[in-house]
């Protein structure tokens, strides 16, 4: 679930006044899908928060997706990553801000798991109709993104 929360809670994602869980959908330029994971701390797109209605019709549609691969580790850290896998078996690149458990933050989203088969946009229609809240990045998902690398490709 990419967010489950009312309003007024998600007014304080879109002004980022506090910590909170926060999932978004971005594109990178072969087509492929990815979830970062925010906690309303990193680097989010302003786009991904234009409507909360249209916001809540891509997380409802998110969990009505099946399964569609095997998910694969790439993080080395300790953790309960069963989110992130649940993603990557919908055929999503998994990224978390592990900064949030870092004294020294190093700016990035890590990569938690792969996809062993990556979901397209082109291999799901549905998703087209929110392409105004789901960002387009001039990168390939797959490693650890910088904040800065990810502000730098997004398409406007």
């Amino acid at each position: 679930m990419l967010f489950n929360r009312e309003i007024t809670e998600w007014e304080h994602i879109v002004n980022e006044t506090y910590d909170i869980e926060f999932d978004y959908v971005a594109i990178d330029k072969i087509g492929q899908l990815a979830i970062f994971s925010t906690f309303n701390r990193a680097f989010k797109p302003k786009m991904v928060t234009n409507s909360f209605e249209v916001f809540l019709e891509l997380d409802k549609l998110i969990e009505t997706l099946p399964k569609l691969t095997e998910a694969i580790l790439k993080t080395e850290s300790e953790g309960d990553y069963g989110d992130w896998k649940k993603y990557a078996e919908l055929g999503f690149y998994s990224y978390d801000n592990s900064d949030i458990h870092r004294t020294n933050k190093l700016e990035q989203y890590d990569i938690i798991y792969e996809p062993k088969m990556p979901l397209k946009m082109e291999d799901q229609a549905e998703l087209k109709k929110f392409e105004n809240i789901i960002p387009r990045f001039e990168l390939v998902f797959g490693e650890n993104l910088k904040f800065s690398e990810l502000k730098e490709t997004l398409k406007s």
